[in-house]
């Protein structure tokens, strides 16, 4: 027969199993209780961008925010290369003439024989200025697989840009040996100044998204000239939905007809889901302006659209603009069909499928001198999207999901978002989940609460 420890009093009254529930009850609702408010404040703080994209129109920012909660990955020394992994980074290109006017990183391939997508982008030093650089992705013997600037001239209000793929090389082309970057262990990436003086340090933001290789392309479309723009032909009532200012927090929407608002020298995004084959076609149609407005606002102000592929690149998007007047404006973006082999020809369309983001802008006026303040009126806009064709099967990759959009983040499509930044799908789970978890807590906490009035009655009733 076994003696109870000395340690452990053993119950002279065994436990009433209305008391028992109800004291794990009340535990249970008060650890809910207090676990999700920590879920709701920490989503209530966000990410920096998220206020950036929050910003009302008519503000004059003027440029569209990256984001900033990207980590900072740097380094200025071509023998100390800093490593960069799949998504989002961050760092500083320095003037034309300083140590800093060159950034050197690497990349070790997680897919052997991948195609890695190398994008680089900058709202440049100062809203609207000259701003210019380079982009260099070798192999790391020195061998060149690809070079572009990014040139940004006084007025523009436009992101830079330098969208590199490299990888395997053309299937259809009539080569003997592999392209220096098709099978090599890692790729070099240099960003630096070329010809353009520019004498202030500028934000870049750098993201690497590597792609499977594929077994077979027999039957993929050969890549195709671009498609002429022309306007979206799509129906049904518009809805009122504001454009975004941050590019990873841009609402997601569908195809259809929205309304919203874009300030002069200003910029709004919406983000909006292309596939393998598919065209999407946006047309935007300003208001006509008071006369009061035309005064104000002057002759020449141009209102565009135009579309960014997932990586950010308006390469491959045919547009038309028009100037503001006292009458409707109509402008039109269009790219697509989506085609594996377009990369491989730089006169055709889109080559990669996911988030395409849709921007609609109003000039600045250029003829400000430095210092002066542009004139702010808000432009009443609709804005149509249409996404032709149906979503095609995807090449043959050897892995699937075949993109490397973060570190242990795979996906069928290039989001926006990749890893930790723009938690825009993360915030809506994580308020569910705080929403479940304080509901939770207060259904338990309330169970074990009448649990433990009813106790008396229910000890008296034995």
């Amino acid at each position: 027969m076994s003696t109870p420890s000395p340690l452990r009093r053993p119950s002279r009254r065994p436990s009433s199993p209305v008391v028992g529930a109800a004291a794990r009850a009340v535990r249970v609702g008060a650890a809910l209780l207090l676990t999700a408010p920590v879920l709701l404040v920490g989503l209530g703080a966000g990410p920096a961008h998220a206020d950036e994209a929050d910003t009302a129109a008519g503000t004059g920012d003027g440029q569209l925010a990256l984001p900033a909660d990207a980590p900072v990955v740097e380094s200025h020394d071509l023998g100390a290369p800093a490593a960069l992994v799949a998504g989002w980074s961050r760092a500083e290109l320095g003037p034309t003439d300083s140590d800093e006017s060159s950034l050197y990183y690497r990349y070790r391939r997680e897919i052997p024989g991948s195609t890695v997508h190398v994008s680089v982008t900058s709202p440049g030093y100062a809203l609207g200025a000259d701003d210019q650089f380079r982009v260099q992705v070798s192999a790391p013997d020195g061998d060149d697989c690809g070079t572009e600037s990014a040139t940004r001239f006084n007025g523009e209000r436009t992101l830079l840009n330098v969208a590199l793929a490299v990888g395997a090389g053309d299937p259809g082309a009539d080569e003997t040996s592999a392209p220096p970057c098709a099978d090599t262990t890692e790729v070099r990436v240099a960003v630096d100044r070329s010809s353009t003086t520019v004498e202030e340090t500028s934000p870049i933001w750098v993201r690497v998204v590597e792609e499977s290789p594929v077994d077979d392309v027999d039957g993929l479309p050969r890549a195709r000239e671009r498609a002429e723009v022309r306007g979206a032909d799509v129906d049904g009532d518009p809805v009122t939905q504001a454009g975004g200012r941050g590019v990873v927090d841009a609402p997601l929407v569908e195809p259809g007809i929205l309304r919203g608002t874009v300030g002069t020298g200003e910029q709004v995004a919406y983000r909006v889901r292309l596939g393998w084959g598919q065209t999407l076609v946006a047309e935007g149609v300003a208001g006509g302006l008071s006369a009061d407005e035309v005064e104000e606002v002057g002759f020449g102000r141009t209102f565009g659209v135009t579309v960014l592929s997932p990586l950010l690149s308006a390469a491959r998007t045919e547009t038309t603009s028009s100037s503001l007047s006292a009458d409707p404006t109509t402008s039109q973006a269009l790219t697509g069909p989506v085609g594996y082999l377009d990369r491989f020809d730089d006169l055709s369309g889109p080559f990669l499928p996911g988030e395409y983001l849709v921007v609609l802008s109003v000039a600045a006026d250029s003829s400000l001198e430095e210092g002066e303040e542009d004139v702010q009126v808000d432009v009443d806009y609709t804005l149509r999207l249409e996404v032709d064709g149906e979503v095609d099967d995807p090449p043959a990759y050897t892995e699937n999901p075949p993109l490397l959009l973060a570190e242990g983040e795979s996906a069928d499509e290039v989001t926006a978002a990749a890893g930790e930044v723009g938690g825009a799908g993360a915030s809506v789970a994580r308020y569910v989940t705080g929403g479940a978890l304080l509901a939770g807590g207060l259904v338990a906490f309330g169970a074990g609460l009448v649990l433990v009035r009813r106790r008396p009655q229910a000890v008296r009733s034995r």
